[in-house]
């Protein structure tokens, strides 16, 4: 984010550049502004920003992050593999996730789309952290060369001379090295003029490139060679050296046995060397007139993309210690153990008078935090005064401390109510990791808004075309994207962390107080945490305040007083929420730890979780004129308020004489659904041998396809008997409401009876004490409760459009896409915003309940007997066929950017998920269940027979 923020000033630039012939744009595939020496940095920094809407397709890459990220767990989790050899493999991993992330996804798009357009300032950027990261791999191989030269040759000495300082210093090193090597060629390739545009590879080469330039690189090609070349050539020489010596001290081994073992610990790097150095030297060091056309990007395949994935294989096939290692560690069910514990959070305990007066207190400045961003979304969305780039983003950021503050206010009241609020591992880490993901983004919203301000006041004259509404969208989705990616890193380590105490000495999951229940040492983990929160914290504070120095600079140059006092007052808000939020947070983080005596840390993180939230809807209405003045305007306007007060569902058209058949048909569906579902819930509320905890999430699904069916069928089936096929335009937002909330409800309660599925087959034991009866209430209540929360953003944002005299809506329903396709403005928002909370319902809940059935598949499998494996799978195979045909469907419906396909098609997909899914719930959850189908019996007939409960 720091690099996209300095990146977009590079944007303006002066007459006299646009003007020169070094400043030819072409968007084909390249584009070279020629930038000078003084703004190559700036052009750099938003160069990696540019590549990032081209790392889509990444997710074809998993299988080399996967692989990758593996080793990295292994060498750190592993206790016996601590030498340094693992330790600079860990580092060779880590380095080989950027590296092929550098290259792959440009593969990818020219693959996908041909031609694929790069601006010149990404392709600069990609050039220079492609070659830092090889030359670092260099360096690299070099030091794991001297690394198995001093523990065959000189194995009395070695710990003493590779000690854990010595490891640490030589990788920082190569890093250092790699990355300063590759300003030469870099900055070579930068100054130069470009007349072509076309570059005949896959990702932006010296080579390629310098062909593209006005003049003669020959001199150009002659330092590249010579930079790379001795870089390479050294590390090569050394390495050969190295093994030079371990040849000659192995051969004086008197055994077989002992040469084999000494000559296994080298043969995984020498492959590598083999790999890596042929393909680059014969790159970048040989003759290119000798190779045919096209043969430098077939070679570059084995070095970019090959190497990086053959490493982790190369890595754990051909040595033994890691494969033992692997079977040794059983890293996922350590992982497993920690996600069945449970926590006790202990916040705050006051007594008496104090703790009523904090619980009312608490619940009211929640209620009113809520209400208050609220408040301030829908009047940016309502006001046409406020339609600025700077209200844009302070209403993103109130729709963050939405979330930001229901992430640990309600965990803040249970122990406010209760004192020690248990919580089970699984919900502990997913707090942990929203909270902080909502906080870095935060960070990065804050930092754009600066950049806002600064745009706004310092190139008043370039500032709409700046920040056009793209720029926004493109900052804010960066904004989220770079903060939830940044969580994973201390939220995956915590996680992974073995737990012997289970007392959390805070209000909410946080890592200081998580980590100090850890079984190991965690100095480790800590370093990296404030390594990832203080960089993160201090380079967004480091823009803000430059930014802040480029807008005082300005300001004080304005002759009047007002019209300085007029650019201070738009920034006065923003410098005091920067204060509120930094100002604690690096307490908390980035502070040395006396600060945060006991008690005084949760004290301070009220602050930044609870008070900051609280006071940004003050700061910006009472402290904003322009805000104060829309709050005044609000009842009298109505330009943004629909004037149409009825919308027609066009339903099924052109049904004609079959109309009759349709209605009788999907009347029978309509009944058959809530009949079987009614029947359903009694027999398990009635049943004693059906409460158990997968029968109570049947019945609750049941209940929940009751509502769901009644929210749209009713309505269809009015509109195929009336000609009038109206609806209200409230009715039509209420309806739209609540259908996408039993539908999110629905979502998440699909993925608890996976999650039901999985404890019951693969942790058998701990299952009834697990799954009791008030964690399937808690679980239960929290689906509904997700699912009734989600779509009131979509909800708000739609209600705030305004719709003209089309009022006819092309499908059977109400629904979010073709509602925007009525309106009359640019609805860009809401289609990301509709997308972005479908996707994140949709493909996070689908992706557990795969991983869930994926490690059932896995126990059930290691069932010896048929019948016990056939047993287990008929438990689940209800629950699956229900899932496919539900998230089939929705994904293909509402996992899209486009508003709309085909409308036959979206009318099919609808009718499969509102009408279909819900009838066929009973018949799959009868018809596929002996116990069910033996507890309608006994309830319809009445038969005395009482069947005792049973556990699984």
């Amino acid at each position: 984010m720091l690099f996209l923020a300095l990146g977009t000033l590079h944007e303006e630039r002066e007459d006299a550049e646009l003007n020169s012939p070094a400043s030819l744009e072409s968007w084909t595939v390249l584009t070279t502004p020629g930038p000078t020496p003084s703004s190559l940095l700036v052009s750099l920094r938003q160069g990696l920003c540019d590549l990032l809407p081209s790392w889509g397709p990444c997710a074809s890459i998993s299988s080399h992050w996967q692989g990758t990220c593996s080793s990295l767990s292994l060498f750190k989790q592993i206790r016996g593999c601590p030498t340094p050899m693992y330790f600079f493999i860990s580092v060779l991993s880590f380095l080989e996730l950027w590296y092929v992330s550098t290259t792959v996804p440009t593969l990818l798009r020219t693959l996908l789309h041909g031609h694929s357009p790069i601006p010149s300032t990404a392709c600069f950027v990609q050039l220079y952290v492609f070659h830092s990261l090889g030359m670092t791999e260099c360096y690299l191989l070099g030091v794991m060369a001297l690394d198995r030269y001093l523990a065959i040759c000189r194995p009395l000495h070695y710990h003493a001379l590779m000690s854990r300082q010595v490891q640490l210093w030589l990788a920082g090193a190569t890093w250092v090295a790699g990355f300063s090597a590759a300003l030469v060629p870099a900055s070579l390739t930068a100054t130069l003029s470009y007349c072509l545009k076309e570059v005949a590879h896959y990702f932006c080469d010296l080579a390629p490139l310098m062909r593209l330039a006005c003049l003669d690189t020959s001199w150009h090609a002659q330092v590249h060679g010579a930079v790379i070349g001795v870089a390479t050539g050294c590390n090569f020489v050394l390495i050969l050296g190295l093994y030079g010596g371990i040849l000659k001290a192995v051969l004086k081994l008197p055994s077989a046995a002992s040469r084999a073992k000494a000559f296994s610990t080298c043969s995984s790097h020498m492959t590598v060397v083999a790999l890596f150095y042929a393909s680059a030297f014969t790159v970048y060091v040989g003759s290119p007139q000798n190779r045919p056309e096209g043969t430098d990007k077939l070679i570059a395949l084995v070095y970019a993309l090959l190497t990086p994935f053959l490493n982790p294989i190369i890595y754990s096939l051909r040595n033994k210690e890691v494969k033992e290692a692997v079977k040794r560690v059983r890293i996922m069910d350590h992982v497993n153990h920690n996600w069945t514990y449970t926590f006790i959070l202990a916040g705050f305990t006051p007594t008496g008078t104090l703790q009523h007066l904090a619980i009312f207190g608490t619940l009211c400045i929640y209620l009113l935090t809520l209400a208050g961003n609220l408040f301030i979304i829908v009047l940016v969305q309502a006001d046409s005064g406020l339609s600025t780039p700077m209200y844009f983003f302070i209403s993103v950021l109130s729709f963050l401390e939405l979330w930001y503050v229901s992430t640990t206010v309600p965990t803040l009241l249970h122990t406010l109510l209760h004192g020690h609020s248990p919580i089970p591992s699984t919900a502990c880490f997913v707090q942990l990791y929203v909270f902080h993901s909502l906080g870095m983004t935060e960070c990065y919203l804050l930092g754009v808004m600066a950049l806002d301000r600064y745009l706004a006041i310092c190139r008043p004259l370039h500032y709409h075309a700046l920040m056009n509404r793209q720029v926004q969208l493109r900052l804010v989705v960066g904004a989220w994207v770079a903060g939830f990616s940044a969580a994973l890193v201390p939220a995956g380590l915590t996680a992974t962390l073995p737990y012997c105490l289970k007392e959390v000495a805070h209000y909410f999951c946080d890592l200081a107080p998580v980590m100090q229940l850890a079984c190991v040492d965690t100095s480790w983990h800590a370093r990296v945490y404030i390594t990832v929160i203080g960089m993160i914290n201090t380079c967004n504070l480091v823009l803000i305040l430059g930014l802040y120095g480029g807008i005082v600079k300005t300001v004080l140059k304005l002759p009047s007083a007002a019209s300085r006092a007029k650019a201070f007052s738009t920034c006065s808000s923003h410098i005091t929420v920067v204060t509120l939020f930094f100002g604690s947070a690096f307490i908390v983080y980035v502070g040395p730890p006396e600060i945060r005596a006991e008690g005084r840390g949760k004290l301070i993180a009220l602050v930044y979780t609870f008070l900051t939230p609280f006071l940004n809807p003050i700061i910006y209405t009472l402290r904003n004129k322009e805000v104060k003045e829309a709050v005044k305007r609000l009842p009298m306007d109505q330009h943004n308020f629909s004037s149409l007060s009825e919308f027609v569902l066009l339903g099924f058209p052109n049904v004609g004489h079959i109309r009759g058949w349709l209605f009788v048909l999907l009347l029978l569906a309509y009944l058959f659904t809530i009949g079987g579902n009614m029947l359903i819930f009694l027999v398990i509320r009635l049943d004693a041998a059906l409460h158990k905890p997968m029968y109570h999430f049947v019945s609750v699904l049941s209940f929940l396809e009751l509502w769901y069916t009644a929210t749209t069928i009713p309505k269809m089936l009015a509109n195929l008997l009336s000609e009038k096929k109206t609806i209200s335009f409230a009715g039509c937002l209420l309806q739209t409401y609540f259908f996408h909330s039993l539908g999110a409800s629905e979502c998440y309660l699909l993925t608890a009876m996976a999650y039901d599925r999985y404890l019951a087959i693969c942790r058998p034991l701990h299952y009834p004490s697990i799954m009791t009866t008030a964690l399937c209430v808690k679980m239960a209540a929290g689906c509904w409760t997700c699912g009734f929360l989600c779509p009131i953003s979509e909800v708000i944002l739609v209600s705030q459009l305004p719709f003209c005299n089309y009022n006819e809506i092309p499908h059977i329903f109400c629904d979010f896409p073709p509602l925007l396709s009525l309106a009359c403005k640019d609805t860009s928002t809401n289609v990301l915003v509709d997308f972005g909370v479908n996707a994140f319902i949709i493909l996070i809940t689908f992706l557990f309940i795969m991983t869930s059935y994926g490690r059932i598949i896995g126990a059930v499998l290691k069932i010896k007997t048929a019948a016990g494996r056939r047993k287990a799978f008929s438990t689940c195979a209800s629950h699956l066929i229900v899932v496919l045909i539900f998230f089939g469907s929705i994904i293909f419906m509402y996992v899209r950017l486009k508003k709309s396909y085909s409308l036959t098609l979206d009318r099919t997909l609808a009718v499969v998920y509102s009408v279909l899914t819900p009838l066929a719930n009973p018949i799959i959850y009868s018809l596929r269940n002996k116990e069910l189908i033996q507890a309608i019996k006994r309830t319809i007939f009445k038969k005395g027979e009482k069947a005792s409960p049973t556990h699984h």
